[in-house]
């Protein structure tokens, strides 16, 4: 249920994504932007206002300065706006409509030249929203690149947290799919990084300089909405991880999710019901989740499960509620809507559990590396390198279940024991080490090499219908004479025989390996004699 869930919300992700690339398209609404020397920038204010007829028509009159070219400048929401200056049409946004699925103009910043020192101004609003038709924006005055450096320097802190969450969350995203590669982890690190993704791109978007750079009023409309309504669930999913809590109310708000943001897509694509007039249900999904965070916390703190998390996790969410606190009443003091604080809240959010994750892997990973190690040892012959007795047991029960066309090499040093005796262990463990090398360096490519006793060793070469055997066993004693040749103490001789199983002469692989095993006794006796 879960990981289908989060497969389906990728498609969905993907899906909206290739939307708003869609909407970018349709999107034919160019703005002008001019830059003129720097002058200042101020509120207009001193305007009457009258709602008639689902239009509001805001009257006033602007002092402007000519030399500077002052402009009137604000940021409408869904809302159509045309502007007359002594009674002549000056701007008109949009020039025509051009949303392929709404009525909505989306968000813009709109930037209008004052042609005269005395303008006599009629701005008309009108919006397909209700809760837009009476909503009067904030004007400012002054030339355009002073209003631009307001614009920007006021919500610039903003913007910088929500490009820090942004990066952090690509970099969580990148380091568990990092360490996914080598071991198998929970996926919480993966949920937080995509929650970190979609809340800097609806929070940055807030900050209406977003609007600014991409130059694109509905793609920054749709984005707003579908950033949000694809929050909830990654959320919901890095707590679940988080808690490593498989209840089932956390199946319920997954299923439910998803019904939702297909059912508020679906209707937005039918035009029937946009998603701002959806948003609704995104909200109710939003305390869904808190519900269900609440229940899922309460439970295992009830239970005494998994408290050192869900302390931390309390922690975190404290620091939201404050810097949202904070941000209300820097509003009423203010009257600015900067949303700093909550910001700030949220990215102390992702990177205090992001880092708490991050520690988890690190020290999984630690593990992971000394369970590799240990494995390595246990499986590694520490003399030569090669695969010790234990490896070859477990390959060869491997093998057994499909023995066809697997061969059996054998291997057996001639005069070690002589070495051992007359020239000491040290020059014996030598002798051994440099068979291994060229028993490696020869087979090695065909097939894996064990050292399956003191001077025993094998080969297991799989498909060795065609294996030129001849071509090999050449090559063995074509590097036998090449180390012999620099040798004055010692001579090597290793003796070989092999087998590939057939079914009508072997029960088992084990039955090759004893017909192996003769022929190399064979040939350890032809060589004694030969060397004798």
């Amino acid at each position: 249920m879960k990981k289908s869930c989060f497969i389906l919300y990728i498609i969905i992700s993907v899906l909206s994504i290739g939307l708003l690339i869609y909407i970018y398209r349709f999107d034919a609404c160019n703005g002008t932007r001019h830059f003129y020397s720097v002058g200042n920038v101020s509120d207009w204010t001193d305007y009457s206002q009258n709602y008639e007829n689902d239009i509001l028509t805001i009257h006033g009159t602007i002092l402007a300065d000519t030399n500077v070219n002052d402009i009137l400048a604000f940021y409408s929401y869904h809302q159509n706006v045309t502007i007359y200056c002594n009674e002549k049409l000056i701007y008109n946004f949009p020039v025509e409509n051009n949303n392929p699925f709404s009525k909505t103009p989306g968000y813009n910043w709109n930037f209008v030249t004052l042609p005269y020192k005395y303008n006599n101004l009629n701005i008309k609003i009108t919006s397909p929203y209700d809760s837009y038709k009476t909503y009067i924006p904030t004007f400012y005055l002054g030339n355009t690149t002073n209003i631009l450096g307001k614009i920007t320097s006021s919500n610039f802190g903003s913007l910088l947290i929500c490009i820090i969450i942004f990066c952090f969350g690509i970099c969580m995203i990148l380091y568990w799919i990092y360490v996914r590669c080598h071991m198998a982890i929970k996926p919480d690190l993966l949920y937080l990084g995509i929650f970190g993704l979609f809340l800097s791109i609806w929070s940055a978007n807030e900050t209406r300089i977003i609007t600014l750079l991409l130059q694109n009023n509905l793609v920054c409309s749709y984005l707003s909405f579908i950033s949000l309504m694809l929050l909830p669930l990654p959320f919901a999913l890095f707590v679940r991880s988080y808690y490593q809590d498989e209840s089932k109310i956390w199946d319920i708000f997954c299923f439910v999710n998803i019904i939702q943001i297909i059912v508020c897509i679906i209707l937005q694509l039918f035009k029937i019901a946009d998603l701002y007039n959806t948003l609704w249900m995104t909200h109710v999904i939003l305390a869904f989740l808190i519900f269900t965070v609440i229940v899922s916390t309460m439970r295992l703190i009830k239970q005494k499960e998994k408290l050192k998390l869900v302390k931390l996790h309390i922690l975190c969410i404290l620091i939201c509620i404050i810097t949202l606190i904070m941000d209300v009443i820097s509003y009423y003091i203010t009257t600015e809507d900067g949303n700093t604080f909550g910001r700030t809240g949220f990215l102390l959010y992702v990177v205090i559990l992001g880092i708490s994750s991050l520690r988890d892997y690190a020290a999984l990973m630690k593990l992971g590396q000394e369970a590799a190690l240990y494995q390595k040892l246990a499986f590694t012959d520490q003399m030569t390198k090669l695969s010790n007795r234990t490896a070859f047991n477990r390959d060869f029960e491997i093998f057994s279940a499909s023995p066809e066309e697997v061969a059996i090499v054998g291997f057996d040093l001639n005069c070690l024991k002589k070495i051992n005796d007359t020239l000491g262990h040290s020059l014996g463990d030598d002798y051994i080490i440099n068979s291994s090398k060229i028993i490696s360096n020869t087979f090695g490519s065909a097939g894996k090499c064990y050292r399956v006793g003191g001077d025993e060793f094998v080969a297991i070469i799989e498909n060795a219908s065609d294996f030129d055997f001849n071509h090999y066993f050449n090559m063995l004693e074509h590097s036998i004479d090449s180390y012999n040749a620099t040798q004055k103490n010692t001579y090597m001789q290793i003796a070989y025989g092999y087998a590939i199983y057939d079914s009508s002469l072997d029960k088992s692989l084990e039955d090759t390996y004893n017909r192996a095993d003769k022929n190399m006794y064979i040939n350890k006796q032809y060589k004694k004699r030969s060397r004798s």
